[in-house]
């Protein structure tokens, strides 16, 4: 290769880069146009609601009740309820490392940018995502917690 492609590829390159910052920073730009609407509706859609908490314990009282029946009629073994609910408890946890994933990949694609994938977009997406990782999050809390009290109870 001549030097005159080689400075030419670097152009290319460092023009590449270039529109690709400017890209990223019109991104953040747009994103604080109008910055206190913009963190009220990210606020109100990531704040957990009345219906929220019902949803909460309604999931845990399925999922105990679920532990239940798979440990009575399909292991025949009523001492195995903590077993099976600690297993709902670890696969809440995987599905909210999941959800969490998901969102950052959705703020890394919003930003173009992997680098700003941990930064806020104040979208109500992404605030809705958070509230869907504190649901299941305090699912397994809650399944977590009757998990230690029946390991107490059935020994």
């Amino acid at each position: 290769m001549s030097k005159k492609t080689r400075s030419q590829i670097k152009e290319v390159r460092k023009a590449i880069k270039d529109e690709h910052n400017q890209y990223v920073n019109n991104k953040i730009d747009q994103m604080f146009e109008n910055p206190i609407q913009r963190q009220m509706n990210f606020d109100k859609s990531r704040k957990l609601r009345l219906y929220d908490y019902f949803i909460i314990v309604t999931l845990a009282l399925l999922m105990i009740g679920l532990s239940f029946i798979i440990s009575i009629f399909i292991i025949k073994d009523i001492n195995m309820v903590s077993w099976v609910t600690s297993a709902f408890t670890l696969i809440c946890l995987f599905s909210a490392i999941v959800t969490g994933w998901l969102k950052n990949n959705l703020v890394a694609k919003f930003f173009n940018d992997k680098r700003r994938r941990y930064q806020t977009t104040m979208t109500e997406e992404e605030g809705l995502f958070r509230r869907i990782i504190k649901i299941i999050l305090f699912t397994s809390l809650i399944l977590l917690i009757i998990s230690i009290i029946f390991i107490f109870t059935f020994k």
